[in-house]
């Protein structure tokens, strides 16, 4: 490579670097949101995955029962909910530009009936 290239490189490359990051609309506004999962008597629930549906992203909620995200602005988001225990909430939000967003997802305990179970013992086996 010649010297002239070189320094052409080490331009453009500064100019990545450098100066176009500073330049916000070259990307995408971004909206802080805080979702708040609650139960019934609105109680938080710590340990619950919320995920954004449709993506690979998703958090745990923390001991207030809350997690937050930095999403695309702008755009319809659909959020799952769900824990051990309660039943799965799903909700859509869309965001305005350079919107904040505090929700509130309140879980329905769920019930789950169980069939019979029989345990049986031969005391004349050997374990061992």
């Amino acid at each position: 490579m010649n010297l002239e290239k070189a320094i052409l490189l080490r331009q453009q490359i500064a100019l990545f670097v450098f100066i176009l990051p500073g330049y916000s609309f070259l990307a995408p506004n971004k909206c802080h949101v805080e979702i708040r999962v609650a139960d019934g008597n609105n109680n938080p629930i710590p340990g619950v995955v919320v995920q954004l549906l449709g993506t690979d992203i998703g958090e745990v909620t923390n001991e207030n029962g809350k997690v937050e995200f930095i999403l695309i602005c702008g755009k319809t988001h659909k959020i799952q909910a769900r824990s051990v225990g309660y039943e799965k909430a799903r909700c859509t939000m869309v965001l305005a530009n350079k919107q904040a967003m505090d929700l509130t997802i309140r879980m329905k305990e769920s019930t789950v009936e169980l069939n019979e179970v029989i345990v049986e013992s031969d005391a004349d086996k050997e374990l061992f």
